[in-house]
């Protein structure tokens, strides 16, 4: 999956978040049993990451579980959000939220929309 998002990024498909002083760009992050997207909030953006998800079922015969996906966002409306993960085909959650037992919220996020396949 890595490779694909590497390649829609040199497509400027995806442009992921800029983390820090702004050096850093973020659009992907993978542990064990989780992949979190970084984007923006952009149709194009989203329709990048679900193709990109699509690809990685299709080159593995893996499925991404959509029943454990959720997307939230930071500075997006929530119809946004909305309208984003019925495209993704996942469920909304809140900030602030827990993973691995460590609170994740808007200021240690930034701007960005965050998808938790």
């Amino acid at each position: 999956m890595n490779g694909l998002v590497r390649e829609v990024e040199a497509k400027e498909l995806l442009e992921g978040v800029k983390t820090g002083n702004g050096n850093l760009e973020v659009s992907l992050l993978q542990f064990t049993n989780d992949t979190f997207f970084f984007f923006r909030d952009d149709m194009k953006e989203t329709l990048t990451i679900k193709a990109i998800l699509r690809c990685f079922e299709l080159a593995s015969s893996l499925k991404v579980n959509f029943y454990k996906s959720s997307l939230t966002g930071i500075q997006v409306t929530q119809r946004e959000i909305n309208r984003y993960a019925i495209i993704l085909n996942c469920t909304t959650m809140m900030l602030p939220f827990t993973y691995l037992g460590l609170p994740m919220g808007e200021r240690m996020l930034g701007k960005l929309a965050l998808g938790n396949w």
